[in-house]
């Protein structure tokens, strides 16, 4: 798909442990909708997290 827009999570390594998820995310260019997550640490989630839960905390980032 061309028409995606791409972030990742940035936190400051080796500062402290626990740190919020690194998971990248694409989101539609033209609605804004969240089109695809990828979470290192459960692969299983693909979008958005299971309710009551959120992305791994202390992932790789990018």
């Amino acid at each position: 798909m061309r028409e995606l827009i791409m972030v990742g999570g940035w936190v400051w390594d080796n500062v402290e442990t626990d740190k919020p998820s690194g998971a990248v995310r694409a989101f539609s260019a033209r609605t804004g909708e969240l089109v695809w997550a990828w979470d290192l640490g459960n692969p299983a989630i693909t979008k958005l997290p299971p309710e009551g839960e959120s992305y791994t905390r202390g992932t790789p980032n990018v």
